[in-house]
C-alpha cells in the first residue's frame, strides 16, 4: 500500500513538473513571436541593436573547447561590440522613449535573453 501511494505521489510530481515546463515553453514561444513581430516595427539602428543583442547572447553560451574556438568567439564578441550593449541600450532608450514598439521589444528581449 505504501509503495502504491509513493508511486502515485511521484507520478503526480512528474506530471506537475512536465505541465509546468510545457506551460513555460508555450509562454516563451508567445514572447518570442511577439518580439520578432515588434522588431520589424522599430527603426534601423534599433533593429541592429537587437541583432547584436541576439548574437552576443548566443556567443556567450558557446563552448570554448580549444584556443582557436576561443579566439573566434572573442573576435565575434568584439565585432558585435558586446561590451557596449548596455551603454547603447541607454542611448536608444533616450532616443526612442516615445516609441512603444522599441520599448516593448526591449522588454521582451530581457525575458528571452536573461
Amino acid at each position: 500500500m505504501k509503495f502504491i501511494r509513493l508511486f502515485f505521489m511521484c507520478l503526480s510530481v512528474t506530471f506537475s513538473t512536465f505541465f509546468a515546463s510545457a506551460q513555460g515553453s508555450d509562454e516563451r514561444v508567445l514572447v518570442e513571436s511577439r518580439y520578432q513581430a515588434l522588431k520589424t516595427k522599430v527603426p534601423g539602428d534599433a533593429k541592429l541593436f537587437f541583432e547584436r543583442m541576439e548574437s552576443c547572447h548566443h556567443l556567450s553560451g558557446e563552448e570554448v573547447y580549444d584556443q582557436d574556438r576561443k579566439t573566434e568567439i572573442e573576435s565575434l564578441l568584439a565585432k558585435d561590440k558586446c561590451e557596449k550593449l548596455v551603454s547603447d541600450e541607454i542611448k536608444l532608450l533616450k532616443k526612442y522613449k516615445r516609441n512603444s514598439s522599441f520599448k516593448e521589444a526591449l522588454s521582451k528581449s530581457r525575458i528571452l535573453f536573461q
